[in-house]
């Protein structure tokens, strides 16, 4: 009867420890990683979670070179301004309606730009630019897109900056940058190409530019 006790009373110890061991392990935080379980798996900034915008430029290989302006000058532009639908744009530059997506920044406006070909005729007869104008008015931001076929797009304004060119699917791009305004210059197929965006985000210019590029 004795031993009987004592190996009841070694048995209940055992089985007391035991719990005691499980309680322990189960009440470590629940938040804690398992054993052999990194923490960058679950980070944002994997390669996996990346932004579409960063991945795209990494796989594509583009270089971009952003110069600073020095100063900024006002000048003079004589056009006559005739407002225009999407369906009269040229069909090699119609895409560009649509071709900025950002959340409130709506096309608000397509002009035809005329120049004169004589600076003393009367007639506004040269067809310079088509221009297209996009708003965010929640957000207080714009972009406008002008191309020619005439050379350069026309601008009411001159600066002086760097000219070190950025690649972008396999097209140059000079990339000029005042503040929270961008200025990019590229050609493409029969046309120059001129967009200048205001509070608009670097990552949200390059796509835009990615875009635009056919």
């Amino acid at each position: 009867m004795g031993k009987r006790l004592i190996i009841l009373a070694v048995v209940l110890v055992v089985i007391i420890g035991g719990l005691i061991v499980i309680k322990s392990h189960s009440s470590k935080n629940p938040s804690e990683p398992a054993k052999g379980t990194s923490l960058e798996d679950n980070s944002s900034t994997s390669e996996e979670n990346k932004p579409n915008d960063i991945k795209q430029e990494e796989e594509s290989g583009d270089i971009i070179k952003i110069n600073k302006i020095d100063d900024f000058a006002s000048s003079k532009l004589l056009v006559e301004s005739k407002s225009i639908t999407s369906s009269e744009l040229p069909s090699d530059i119609r895409y560009l309606a649509s071709v900025y997506t950002r959340e409130n920044m709506n096309l608000s406006s397509i002009s035809a730009y005329y120049t004169k070909s004589n600076q003393s005729a009367d007639a506004y007869d040269i067809l310079h630019d088509y221009v297209l104008l996009f708003f965010d008015e929640v957000n207080d931001g714009s972009v406008k897109i002008s191309a020619s076929k005439e050379g350069n797009p026309l601008r009411d304004y001159h600066f002086n900056s760097a000219k070190e060119m950025s690649k972008i699917k396999g097209v140059d791009v000079l990339i000029s940058q005042y503040e929270d305004k961008y200025i990019i210059t590229f050609s493409q197929g029969r046309f120059q190409f001129d967009i200048e965006t205001n509070g608009v985000a670097e990552f949200e210019m390059l796509t835009l530019v990615g875009n635009s590029i056919k």
